[in-house]
């Protein structure tokens, strides 16, 4: 489980400071999936391959440190820009056309400790499909990967 702490931790923490900044947290989704491919992409730098199993936790772990991370700092975002920030985005959803009952809803809901560990679970679930898909793409044993770059024998089996 500690080997997985490296990995996460920074891949999370930079995920979860480009998730939690105003402008660039527009971005949906994208920072976890790519917060997630690194700390696989670490990982199987280190370890030689990442299997299904430790890519569906090392994107868990880093979707959790993404989740807090950027929880936090929408939270002060909130505080001392709300409703600047609250403007902007609906601001954006007019020009996306977004129904004006989902606007409501949005506004009604507004950032709550709710909203955060609702944050964190979406994180941590996204960050696990996608170390899993990781694990699958990047699935390879240490033991093949030294066997396939040796050339066949030249020897014959009878002697």
């Amino acid at each position: 489980m500690e080997r997985y702490w490296k990995p996460a931790l920074l891949a999370g923490s930079v995920a979860g400071l480009l998730s939690g900044i105003p402008v660039i947290s527009c971005c949906g989704c994208l920072w976890i999936i790519l917060g997630v491919i690194w700390a696989c992409a670490m990982y199987r730098k280190e370890y030689g391959f990442v299997d299904i199993g430790p890519g569906a936790a090392l994107g868990a772990i880093t979707g959790v440190i993404d989740g807090v991370i950027s929880g936090v700092l929408n939270a002060v975002v909130w505080t001392f820009m709300g409703a600047w920030y609250q403007s902007f985005l609906f601001s954006m959803l007019q020009k996306w056309n977004v129904p004006e009952s989902a606007m409501e809803n949005m506004h009604m809901m507004g950032w709550s400790i709710l909203g955060m560990f609702a944050g964190i679970v979406t994180s941590a679930a996204i960050g696990a499909i996608v170390g899993l898909i990781m694990g699958a793409i990047w699935k390879q044993k240490p033991d093949d990967a030294q066997n396939v770059n040796q050339p066949p024998s030249l020897q014959s089996p009878i002697q």
